[in-house]
């Protein structure tokens, strides 16, 4: 009996050595950030250092939005936000993957993020979120609108002190990764029953890049100021 259970014990050991393990190699390129008076955006950049692919390099970039001014006050909250990521057109999200998703979340969450063998560890955005993916001549542009004033539980601020954003690419091998991160954050205040515009800040672009000698010829094309609905605002926004 004791020669069975022997047996069974080194065929199950055995079968666990022989399983493929999870990868999770990556290593952080750069890093970067910027702020101003209320808003700080902060840029990470990571790549898989573990891939095998002869063809294509693969790397992650994680995007900070922090609240710097308001983070502690009751009544002052980011009701409304853009974020850009800009990358050159050779980088492709390739396969798909991408946080936060669009949708509607009720909450603030935790979420770990793997793109290939890299993985981030994200605090994602909650109410009215949106991605797109977009084009121009030299550049592909990730894009992600935040709206706490839409949904069914009425208005709600979209972060508390910060929120993460994270998309994966891939580059032809030995392409220089290069990666910009653009974000507009518009402030409200509660006043109970109503809530009025008070201040918005928009910082970029942030960048970050890696070793490598392909240059794109021109920097990514500015966003244009969040358009914010006239009869949201108390006074001009600008």
């Amino acid at each position: 009996m004791k020669k069975v259970k022997r047996i069974c014990i080194f065929v199950c050991l055995l079968f666990v050595l022989m399983m493929p393990l999870a990868r999770a190699d990556d290593e952080i390129i750069d890093s970067n950030y910027d702020e101003g008076s209320q808003l700080k955006v902060s840029v990470v950049l990571k790549q898989d250092t573990g891939e095998q692919d002869d063809e294509w390099d693969y790397y992650s970039m994680k995007v900070t939005i922090e609240d710097t001014k308001y983070k502690n006050d009751f009544w002052v909250f980011p009701l409304k936000a853009v974020v850009y990521v800009s990358v050159p057109l050779d980088a492709e999200e390739v396969p798909s993957n991408h946080r936060p998703k669009a949708g509607f979340k009720y909450t603030q969450s935790s979420f770990s993020f793997e793109y290939e063998g890299i993985t981030f560890s994200l605090t994602l955005p909650k109410m009215s979120i949106a991605y797109e993916e977009s084009t121009d001549d030299n550049y592909r542009y990730f894009k992600w609108t935040l709206d706490g004033a839409t949904g069914p539980i009425g208005w709600s601020q979209i972060f508390t002190d910060y929120a993460d954003f994270a998309v994966g690419v891939r580059v032809p091998q030995g392409f220089k990764m290069q990666a910009w991160a653009w974000s507009e954050v518009a402030w409200y205040q509660n006043y109970g029953l109503v809530w009025l515009y008070h201040s918005k800040e928009a910082i970029g672009w942030v960048y970050v890049d890696s070793p490598g000698s392909i240059l794109p010829p021109v920097l990514p094309t500015i966003p244009n100021p969040m358009d914010l609905p006239k009869w949201l605002l108390n006074g001009n926004p600008e």
